[in-house]
């Protein structure tokens, strides 16, 4: 699909991101917001399109990139 006009994403900050590997039991969890929020971050890879995390956005940038937020 291709989107004319975007140079950026910025993923911004909000609840806990859903993860079954966490040590403590998350509470404030979106697994919609989670998914939508994973398929554009996989979009924007794979069209080249830079991506800024903020907060709960690093986060799930980390997650995506199989980087560790310990």
């Amino acid at each position: 699909m291709k989107i004319n006009n975007i140079n950026a994403i910025i993923f911004s900050n909000g609840n806990d991101i859903g993860d079954e590997r966490a040590d403590v039991k998350l509470v404030e969890i979106s697994k919609r917001r989670d998914l939508t929020e994973h398929f554009v971050l996989e979009w924007a890879r794979d069209n080249k399109i830079n991506s800024l995390g903020v907060c709960r956005g690093l986060q799930l940038i980390t997650d995506f990139t199989e980087g560790s937020i310990d």
